[in-house]
C-alpha cells in the first residue's frame, strides 16, 4: 500500500513539473516621457487613398528609443504587477517604457504585455505583437514598450509585462543595460570597438 501511495505521489509531482511554467513578472521599467505628438491639420475627412483620419496613428511617430531613455526613470510595478505613470491633461502624448530580458540558455516562450491605452511592442527595435513568441537565446534582449495617451482618456495610463515559458530555463527581467556576449557576436564582430 506504501509502493503504491509512493508511486501516485511520485507522479503527480512529475507531472506538475512537466506541466509548470516560470512566470518572469516585470516589476521594474524604466520610463521617459511623455513626449508631445500633435494632429496634423486635416483638410479633409479622408486621405489620399479614401480612408478616414485615425488618431491611433499618432503611435506610429518616429522616436529615437536610446536617446529618450538614456535619461529614463525607474518605475516600480504595484502588488498586481501594473505600473501607472502620469499622462499630460489635453495633450496627446507618447511615453516609454523599457527593461531588459536575460536567459542562461535557449528557451521559447511568451511575452505578454497589457494595458489600458494603444501601445506598441518592440524587442531589440523590432516590432513584434502584444502577446508574441519569442525564441530567447543566451543573451540580453531589450523590451520597449511605446504607449500613446490621448486627450480624450479618461483612465490613467496603466502596464502590464509577463514572460511565460515552459522550459526550465532561468529567464530574468532586469534594468541592467549590461550584455552577454555570444560566441555569434565575436565571430561576425557585431558590437565591438576599438583597438
Amino acid at each position: 500500500m506504501k509502493r503504491k501511495t509512493k508511486l501516485i505521489l511520485t507522479l503527480f509531482i512529475g507531472v506538475f513539473g512537466v506541466f509548470a511554467s516560470e512566470e518572469v513578472r516585470i516589476s521594474q521599467f524604466r520610463y521617459a516621457g511623455p513626449v508631445e505628438v500633435r494632429q496634423p491639420v486635416l483638410t479633409d475627412s479622408v486621405n489620399v487613398q479614401g480612408k478616414a483620419y485615425d488618431a491611433k496613428s499618432l503611435l506610429k511617430s518616429d522616436l529615437a528609443f536610446d536617446k529618450l531613455l538614456s535619461h529614463a526613470v525607474i518605475l516600480e510595478a504595484d502588488t498586481s504587477g501594473s505600473v501607472t505613470f502620469e499622462a499630460p491633461e489635453k495633450k496627446n502624448a507618447l511615453h516609454l517604457l523599457s527593461f531588459y530580458l536575460n536567459s542562461d540558455r535557449y528557451t521559447k516562450g511568451t511575452l505578454e504585455i497589457t494595458g489600458s491605452g494603444s501601445f506598441e511592442v518592440y524587442v531589440n527595435h523590432r516590432s513584434v505583437g502584444n502577446t508574441s513568441e519569442l525564441t530567447i537565446e543566451p543573451k540580453r534582449y531589450e523590451v520597449v514598450v511605446k504607449y500613446l495617451t490621448m486627450e480624450a482618456d479618461t483612465c490613467p495610463p496603466t502596464l502590464k509585462a509577463i514572460y511565460k515559458s515552459k522550459d526550465s530555463a532561468e529567464v530574468a527581467a532586469s534594468l541592467n543595460p549590461e550584455k552577454k556576449y555570444t560566441m555569434e557576436e565575436m565571430l561576425e564582430g557585431k558590437d565591438f570597438r576599438g583597438g
